[in-house]
């Protein structure tokens, strides 16, 4: 009977072993195998914790990734970058990260946080950049729209054209002020232009104290006058010395003044002196006009503020002076008052029509005369005498020609009574003896209403003026000496009849 197959079961493998013929004595090859992996397993285990062991931090990473940084006390690495942005990933301080391997830190680079950690600051930097360009080019935009508008304010141009200005910057194309159009503000509106003005004067102003303050003494220049609206109003300047030791005139302010008495004038100056820092101790002297508000003992505008500052000195405006000098003068002579009178006369008869100028123009054009227009005679306009006196002297011919044309039809009743009037020698005697007399009185007006005038011309200028007097006085002057010239043979310059009256001019002088 053929043997049975017994199974046998493996304790350690815990298989069915066992086969035909087998006694459980005899060891099975799979007992063989199996030990033989373990061993293996062992080996490998073995090899592998003592690679871990060998593994360590190379120093030569630090200069290679400049975010890592390394502790050595407790042998770990981390990312510095991750760690400031509180980043929770493996290479964070917290996680004590000691896989000490180039993969690991390569993979940490590729890592998408710590990627967008690091690229920020170029972002930033990159934006920054573009953002410091585009404001530069605003900054520039906007330099060229205050200078046209200062340019605006330098010249008395009226603040409603800004806009039409800046349209016509556009029209033209100026470098840098394209980029405005992008900006969603109203930068060409009123609101805009009166913020420019107050920066502008805002500026005006800190430069204004900052001169005041500077200079050790001031002069104090003030009138009083009325604005359109008849509100009382005092226009104030100062004299002072820069830091570079020369004078210089600046305007302070044209204020209100509501009390237009010497001493409502007083608190006024006071306290917009005060206002810039300047006290009344450092004015040195008060010019005005020389009204009794302004000079008077008592209630002067100038007595009062000399009691906080005994110092000060009164002057009256010496241009002013010389104005009162000239029209008091002639205050007592009927014949000067009927020659400006005929001047008044005839300044309204060409200004009451466009006609009567285009033709006097003409005329004008065709004897070679200046082309002028006949002035008007203010009665607070110093050189406004000496300029219409001027203007008939220079064109008389022309004027006699005109009205003689008029005077010959018979039409204009105006021109033939202006031409009695003017056709006499008495006219054209006084206003040759006047263009002697008012041209060196002129010139020595405006050489005191200089800005700064060198005190040492000042007797030159008087000694000039009086010779030129004496001359006229003298019947020296050059044009007392071109009268006789083209006054002849009761004609003026051959051509026009002039009518012969009792004038002597010698007299008159």
């Amino acid at each position: 009977m053929p043997l049975k197959k017994q199974l046998k079961l493996d304790p350690k493998q815990q298989k069915l072993s066992g086969f035909l013929g087998l006694t459980s004595s005899e060891p099975s090859g799979t007992e063989e195998v199996s030990t033989l992996t373990e061993n293996e397993a062992a080996a490998t285990s073995t090899s592998e914790n003592q690679d871990k062991k060998i593994r360590k931090f190379v120093s030569k990473w630090l200069t290679l990734y400049s975010w890592l940084n390394y502790d050595e006390s407790e042998d770990y690495m981390y990312c510095t970058i991750c760690t400031d942005n509180k980043k929770m990933n493996g290479m964070n301080k917290a996680a004590k990260n000691r896989n000490f391997q180039n993969t690991t830190l390569t993979r940490h680079v590729q890592l998408e946080e710590h990627r967008m950690i690091v690229e920020a600051p170029l972002q930033r930097q990159n934006l920054k950049r573009l953002n410091d360009k585009q404001e530069s080019q605003r900054d520039k935009a906007l330099n060229v729209l205050l200078k046209s508008f200062h340019w605006m304010c330098s010249e008395n141009l009226p603040i409603s054209k800004f806009k039409s200005m800046v349209d016509f910057m556009h029209d033209l194309a100026v470098p840098g002020i394209a980029i405005l159009k992008q900006s969603p503000f109203g930068y060409d509106s009123e609101y805009t232009a009166n913020e420019l003005l107050d920066s502008l004067a805002a500026v005006a102003e800190t430069d204004l104290i900052d001169q005041l303050n500077h200079s050790p003494f001031v002069t104090v220049l003030t009138d009083e006058s009325t604005d359109l609206s008849n509100t009382k109003r005092l226009v104030l300047y100062a004299q002072l010395i820069s830091e570079d030791m020369k004078p210089s005139t600046v305007f302070i302010n044209n204020t209100e003044c509501k009390d237009a008495s010497g001493k409502g004038i007083a608190a006024a100056l006071q306290y917009e002196l005060s206002q810039r820092g300047v006290p009344l101790e450092k004015v040195m002297s008060l010019g005005s006009d020389g009204a009794s508000v302004m000079t008077g003992k008592k209630n002067g505008a100038a007595a009062i503020m000399r009691r906080s500052n005994p110092h000060m000195v009164n002057i009256h405006c010496i241009a002013h002076r010389l104005a009162l000098c000239r029209s008091q003068a002639a205050a007592d002579i009927p014949l000067l008052h009927k020659h400006q009178q005929t001047l008044t006369d005839l300044f309204y008869y060409f200004k009451g029509s466009s006609k009567r100028e285009s033709r006097l123009h003409a005329i004008q054009a065709i004897l070679d005369d200046p082309c002028l227009t006949i002035k008007e005679i203010h009665s607070v306009r110093w050189l406004s005498y000496f300029n219409a006196l001027e203007t008939v002297f220079r064109t008389m011919d022309s004027i006699f020609t005109y009205l003689e044309e008029l005077h010959s039809t018979g039409k204009d009743p105006k021109a033939t009574g202006l031409k009695k009037k003017m056709a006499t020698d008495t006219f054209v005697g006084t206003t040759y003896m006047l263009m002697g007399a008012m041209a060196p009185v002129t010139i020595l007006s405006q050489f005191f209403q200089t800005e700064n005038i060198d005190i040492a011309l000042v007797k030159v200028k008087l000694d000039l003026c009086l010779n030129d007097l004496e001359k006229v006085k003298a019947m020296e002057s050059p044009y007392c000496r071109q009268l006789q010239e083209d006054l002849q043979m009761n004609k003026f310059r051959g051509q026009h009849e002039i009518s012969k009256t009792n004038f002597n001019l010698k007299n008159l002088t």
